[in-house]
């Protein structure tokens, strides 16, 4: 194999090192130690990770074990894609969920209920059909927006009643203090 080949391998391997990120079992600096190893064991023919420390090192050029490193890389993909998968699922899930109990937790009227239901059970239609992360999220900000605007109008509706009991109260008060008067003469 040319030296260009096995530069291009191993700054493959660093690179793929360098951008590690920890999986279930296995954590960012480990995968990135044996992408290292592997590396070194292309480029300059060290033993490769997980082989005998205790062989014999004849002094002869040393064979690259490239069924091992294909099944390095493959096995390792492999956990890389188990482990976005599982946690794209997870994250839709709680998503779902999230947004769901929102939804559920401040609507009170049932026009705004109906409304929010449905915007919910398109997310949730979303999330189930497996759609691109950016087209949950547009959906998810929709959901999102339409509560806040809820909240928001329930909040002003909320000031303006207690506003207007403060002011029946401050009536009541005087009305009850010129009663008092009356009552006194």
């Amino acid at each position: 194999m040319s030296d260009s080949a096995l530069d291009a391998a191993g700054s493959l391997l660093r690179t793929w090192g360098k951008h590690a990120f920890n999986l279930d079992q296995l954590d960012a600096q480990t995968i990135k130690d044996l992408c290292e190893k592997w590396a070194r064991h292309i480029l300059v023919g060290t033993p490769y990770p997980g082989a005998d420390p205790d062989a014999p090192d004849t002094g002869r050029r040393v064979d690259r074990n490239w069924p091992g490193l294909r099944d390095f890389a493959t096995q390792l993909r492999k956990r890389e894609n188990a482990y976005v998968t599982s946690s794209l699922k997870d994250i839709r899930q709680v998503l779902g969920d999230l947004v769901n109990s929102l939804g559920k937790a401040l609507v009170e009227d049932q026009a705004d209920q109906a409304e929010i239901v449905n915007q919910i059970n398109h997310l949730k239609g979303m999330i189930e059909s497996n759609a691109s992360l950016d087209d949950i999220k547009r959906e998810a900000m929709g959901v999102i927006n339409a509560i806040r605007h809820i909240a928001e109008s329930r909040q002003h509706t909320h000031h303006t009643m207690l506003i207007e009991l403060t002011e029946k109260l401050q009536s009541l008060r005087a009305e009850l203090s010129e009663a008092r008067r009356e009552m006194e003469l």
